[in-house]
């Protein structure tokens, strides 16, 4: 089984209410998806490359992670 590298956000720009965030990995060259915060839920949206699933459900926690932030400090 092959390990997953770090993988980390990195905020790309505001937009009213919405706050987008790369999502980048030690494993890819470029941003393997995008995630969009509003106040009150998360989109993401997937990049080029086809990530395992140990990748994917962290980029969801990251997401999840970047709203609870967003709220707690917006409030």
């Amino acid at each position: 089984m092959e390990t997953i590298k770090y993988i980390w956000t990195e905020e790309h720009f505001k937009e009213g209410n919405n706050t987008i965030y790369k999502v980048r990995s030690l494993s890819y060259p470029h941003i393997i998806a995008l995630i969009q915060v509003n106040p009150h839920k998360y989109t993401v949206y997937m990049g080029e490359y086809k990530l395992k699933l140990g990748e994917i459900i962290m980029v969801y926690k990251l997401a999840k992670a970047c709203l609870d932030d967003y709220n707690r400090y917006s409030s």
